[in-house]
């Protein structure tokens, strides 16, 4: 399991919880920290205390098409949304982005979207 903030901040504050737990982790050359093995689930849950400390209420999401991915960040930009910027996974690496709770990127017209 890898998993980067784009948020230096965030991302020290990943690594000082990791730091403070028995978790093995590797600092990959892009910042991102992988995991592996039966640490994954202590690893996925200090990336929570991360995410609820930034919103304490949140939910990420993805673009459908990742060439959408710079439109997304450019209309919370615009329109002044708090957000984080994520990078996962271990072959592949997908950019994700991090919003408090209640806040629905079905709504911004940026991507066609039928409703969950």
């Amino acid at each position: 399991m890898t998993l980067g903030f784009v948020n230096a901040d965030l991302q020290e504050q990943l690594i000082r919880i990791l730091n403070s737990t028995p978790i093995k982790y590797t600092r990959n050359s892009d910042g991102t920290v992988t995991v592996s093995g039966f640490h994954e689930e202590a690893f996925d849950a200090a990336i929570d205390l991360v995410r609820q400390l930034r919103f304490p209420f949140w939910h990420n999401f993805r673009p459908s098409d990742p060439a959408r991915y710079p439109d997304y960040i450019a209309y919370m930009r615009q329109h002044r949304i708090d957000f984080e910027e994520e990078v996962q996974g271990d072959e592949n690496r997908q950019q994700w982005i991090l919003v408090k709770s209640g806040t629905s990127h079905y709504d911004w017209g940026i991507e066609p979207f039928t409703r969950p």
